[in-house]
Parts: structure tokens; C-alpha cells; sequence
């Protein structure tokens, strides 16, 4: 089974049930509900787990807790999938680009880099309530029971990876 967790209008083509906090028309199975409370799946029922553009909607400590939720929704070995902004790469353009003017720059990736952190999207508050690097991100993967297969985060500022559930148990 793969689930697509905040899954909007744009469910994973492979995922066969999508999760998400709104009634969004899909052409799969939806589960309605609030990742911040349980993921109402059984323990070691899901193959592939996708999280994109998801966690950074989340505290650290949330991200923690579902993570942790998700290390239980997979089986041993199974993958979970994370893309997020990459908050080392727009940082890093913000820097070299000497965008300290932010209100009157005509740049246009400023405006992608800009939402990337801060968010002005509508929905669930909204913002961004936390910022990954590789770095971060593997650190917090590790704390949740997840060892990274494969990341790509050279030159683009969304982070993406995959991640595999150890085997071992939680302490």
C-alpha cells in the first residue's frame, strides 16, 4: 500500500489512498483527518509513505511526533518519500544575490525563494514552521527510526528524500 499524507488535489500517481485535512477531489481513496493528532493506518501496513511539501508545515516537535506515526505505518524497510524547501539553498541565494531590499526586488525566483520560506499559502495557518537542510533533516529522520537512502538537494531549492524505516525499535 503507498499513502500520499497531505496529499491536496495532487495525489502521488502510485499512492492508492491520499490523506489530507479538506475534502479534495481525487480519483483514489481519502482519508480525512489532521496529521497533527493519529494516522489512522495499521502498524506495518504501508510500503511507501509520501510527504511533499508537508513537514515544514510542522513544528520540529510535530514533525518528531509524525514521523514517528509514519515509522509505525510502515513496514520494516519501507520508504518514505519527503520533498521540502530547502532552507540552506535559499539562504544561500539570498546571500549571494544581496537581496537586502526584499520589497523592491524584481528578481523573480526571490518571489519562489520568499514562499519557500515564509509561505503564503491559506491553508492550515499556512506558514512554514520550519526550515530544512540535509543536515537537519537527516538528524530528525534519525531521532524517527529512518536511515536516508538517496537525497538530491544540489541545486534546487527543494530538498528531497528517501528514507528507510529501520528495523530496529524505538526507545
Amino acid at each position: 500500500m503507498i499513502i500520499d499524507l497531505g496529499c491536496g488535489e495532487n495525489i502521488v500517481q502510485d499512492a492508492d489512498i491520499g490523506m489530507d485535512w479538506r475534502n479534495v477531489l481525487i480519483n483514489k481513496k481519502l482519508v480525512i483527518g489532521d496529521l497533527n493528532s493519529y494516522l489512522p493506518f495499521r502498524a506495518n501496513s504501508a510500503d511507501e509513505i509520501y510527504l511533499r511539501h508537508v513537514i515544514e508545515h510542522f513544528t520540529r516537535s510535530e514533525a518528531l511526533a509524525l514521523l514517528q506515526c509514519i515509522s509505525r505505518v510502515l513496514k520494516p524497510q519501507g520508504i518514505l518519500h519527503i520533498e521540502t524547501p530547502n532552507i540552506y539553498k535559499i539562504i544561500e541565494f539570498v546571500v549571494k544575490e544581496g537581496l537586502h531590499d526584499l520589497e523592491s526586488c524584481d528578481i523573480p525566483a526571490w518571489g519562489t525563494a520568499a514562499k519557500a520560506i515564509w509561505s503564503e499559502n491559506v491553508f492550515m495557518g499556512g506558514l512554514h514552521k520550519y526550515g530544512y537542510s540535509s543536515i537537519t533533516l537527516t538528524r530528525l529522520l534519525a531521532e524517527a527510526n529512518f536511515t536516508i537512502m538517496e537525497h538530491n538537494d544540489y541545486n534546487s531549492y527543494a530538498l528531497i528524500v528517501d528514507a528507510i524505516r529501520n528495523t530496529r525499535a524505538l526507545s
